[in-house]
């Protein structure tokens, strides 16, 4: 058996072994950290996932096939693409509140008021200026037909993928979220989950905050029979009645 700490590159050495007849096993490095001893380097991390591969209770990554990977790598993406026209908004608009000039951050809005900015000669805007945010909003327009492809392509895997059409069957869930959730755990059936381990964060929710309103109740009590320091005009303390 061959256990692997899960990293860039594990699916494929994952797939490259078990092809070669190997049983392979990847582990999660939050698993295999606390059985580390020494200074981190290539002999004490082998050492460490060995250990964390011979607990008989230990949980390993599941495989992902080659699908999963493709739909993961079309939502990383996108995101990546979202999240560099959000950063292209703010810039745009924290260059012109430096000039006096608000825009709401609705993405909306700032598609609205930009080209109506541009063209109001009016508004005090230097020539410079005016060219770095209309470079920035023609980025924004770049950006928005890159994720509108991504989209199409996360459409057509939705259409094709018959778990994916099966879970977009649950009220509130849409394509992006079914192929995010394929994507993350296949079929879903490793790790197997139990009732139990279902409940599990519902109780831990449940049980933290029954422990805090516990001790909020308990540091009020503390707090009412705490005697007042103050000394009262007849220089005696005042003490709480105790009925």
């Amino acid at each position: 058996m061959i256990a692997i700490e899960a990293c860039g590159g594990a699916y494929y050495w994952y797939c490259e072994l078990e092809r070669l007849g190997h049983t392979t096993k990847i582990i999660s490095p939050q698993f295999v950290k606390p059985f580390g001893k020494r200074q981190k380097n290539d002999r004490n991390d082998a050492e460490a996932i060995a250990i964390a591969l011979q607990q008989p209770t230990m949980r390993f990554v599941p495989p992902r096939s080659e699908e999963q990977q493709d739909m993961q790598s079309l939502h990383r993406a996108r995101q990546r693409l979202v999240n560099h026209r959000t950063a292209t908004v703010c810039q745009i608009r924290g260059l012109l509140l430096e000039r006096g000039i608000t825009i709401g951050s609705s993405i909306t809005r700032l598609r609205r008021m930009v080209p109506e900015i541009l063209e109001d000669a009016d508004n005090g805007l230097s020539i410079s200026l005016r060219t770095s945010v209309n470079e920035l909003y023609s980025l924004i327009s770049d950006l928005d037909q890159r994720i509108q492809y991504f989209g199409r392509e996360i459409q057509a895997v939705f259409r094709g993928s018959e778990p994916c059409q099966r879970i977009a069957a649950i009220a509130g869930v849409g394509p992006k979220t079914a192929t995010a959730i394929v994507a993350a755990a296949g079929d879903g059936a490793a790790p197997k989950l139990t009732p139990d381990r279902c409940a599990q964060p519902i109780l831990e929710h449940s049980r933290t905050c029954k422990q805090g309103a516990l001790h909020r109740c308990s540091r009020s009590r503390r707090k009412s029979h705490i005697p007042d320091k103050r000394p009262s005009p007849g220089g005696r303390l005042r003490l709480p009645s105790v009925l």
